[in-house]
């Protein structure tokens, strides 16, 4: 199955309708908006299912545990995650992410989550006369495996961490759901402290005891990645 995830904002969404008569078949098409253009996205996937109903395309609004939910355009982290979304619900599908709509962080963002995925991406530039459809839609090469390796233990320790509640009080708490030695964990937790995926809080009485935050990057990382 062809998902095609498409950002959009306030302004056009000529890109959108342009994209599903494509060369590239669409099967279903995720609309990711903002606050601003929630409305406008309702409105622009009525008018599809109308128009194409010939097609059968599935048409699909970005939601969270049933409910409609809105991407910040100025926060990539956001961005990034609500894709991340689609792409674990659509896995052994094939994806393909429009960057044309929406602010330009929101074509970052959404490109920084085809490359993690290794999605397809494709820019939509504006139609000049006697030019063909094909021709401005631009597909941009990405590669086959995401950019970011981390061993399987820093995943499951992000993905611990992310579970309660986005931080812990104790490495040894850690070393006992693993099943590995404490210093093993100190070790993967440090390492995780400069990629900037924990950070490390002191207490203020104890200079001794510390806590581990997931930070947002590490939270993006333990979404994304299944372990066993």
């Amino acid at each position: 199955m062809n998902v095609h995830i498409a950002p959009i904002g306030t302004q056009s969404d000529e890109h959108i309708r342009r994209a599903v008569h494509g060369k590239t078949p669409v099967d279903k098409l995720y609309l990711i908006p903002t606050k601003e253009s929630y409305e406008k996205a309702i409105k622009l996937k009525e008018d599809l299912e109308n128009t194409l109903s010939s097609l059968k395309i599935e048409i699909k609004m970005l939601e969270e545990q049933g409910r409609k939910r809105f991407i910040d355009p100025f926060n990539l982290n956001d961005i990034v995650a609500a894709i991340l979304q689609i792409a674990n619900a659509e896995k052994g599908n094939k994806l393909f992410v429009n960057i044309t709509g929406g602010t330009n962080l929101m074509a970052g963002g959404a490109t920084t989550a085809a490359y993690l995925t290794g999605a397809t991406i494709y820019y939509i530039k504006k139609q000049q006369e006697n030019e063909r459809l094909e021709d401005i839609i631009i597909k941009i090469p990405v590669p086959k495996i995401p950019l970011y390796k981390y061993g399987e233990i820093r995943v499951k320790i992000l993905k611990i961490i992310a579970e309660k509640g986005g931080r812990i009080n104790k490495a040894k708490e850690l070393a006992r759901e693993l099943d590995i030695a404490p210093q093993t964990v100190s070790y993967h937790l440090k390492e995780l402290e400069k990629s900037g995926l924990v950070k490390v809080i002191m207490d203020e009485n104890n200079r001794r005891q510390k806590q581990y935050e997931i930070t947002e990057n590490g939270k993006l990382i333990a979404t994304l990645f299944e372990v066993d």
